[in-house]
């Protein structure tokens, strides 16, 4: 997308968004989605990083947005990249640990939140079923203790997830 007369160059690049992945003991903090896509539906705290946010940022934003949960930035710990060539987004995932949930509450994006075991997780129910390994693989990592990064790619249709070297 270059202009022939004047040379601008129109670049189109991907769309980044940020999750996070907020655990006590072995339960993920999830919510009910009010919007769409996928309203109703059960996820973690996500959304688009805004101009000038560093992802991090972005993500504690998102959790507060969602969740009333405010945490530091500077508290996530990376937890996944990943990507959806197709339709061009790049996915940013945080994870932490917290121990007082009493600021949790319902919000005007989401319809309920929970923290769920494995055994209790609304997987069934998922936004995105797509990203189930991507969720059992944090509950697994929760179980052993292991703080595991992963890459992740979603490419026509198939999820693919592998651990990081050297995490």
């Amino acid at each position: 997308h270059v202009c022939p007369k004047c040379g601008y160059i129109d670049y189109q690049n991907p769309k980044i968004l940020v999750a996070c992945f907020v655990t006590n003991g072995d339960k993920l903090l999830w919510l009910r989605r009010r919007y769409p896509p996928m309203a109703g539906y059960w996820f973690v705290p996500s959304g688009f990083m805004e101009l000038y946010e560093r992802p991090e940022d972005a993500a504690a934003r998102e959790l507060n947005e969602e969740t009333g949960l405010s945490l530091e930035p500077d508290s996530l710990d990376f937890f996944l990249v990943g990507s959806i060539p197709e339709i061009s987004e790049v996915y940013l995932a945080y994870r932490c640990e917290v121990a007082d949930f009493s600021t949790v509450k319902v919000t005007e994006e989401s319809l309920d939140v929970g923290l769920f075991s494995i055994n209790e997780a609304p997987l069934k129910e998922s936004a995105f079923p797509i990203a189930e390994e991507t969720f059992r693989s944090l509950y697994r990592d929760l179980a052993t203790g292991r703080r595991t990064a992963y890459c992740a790619h979603i490419i026509k249709g198939e999820h693919t997830l592998r651990p990081i070297q050297g995490c």
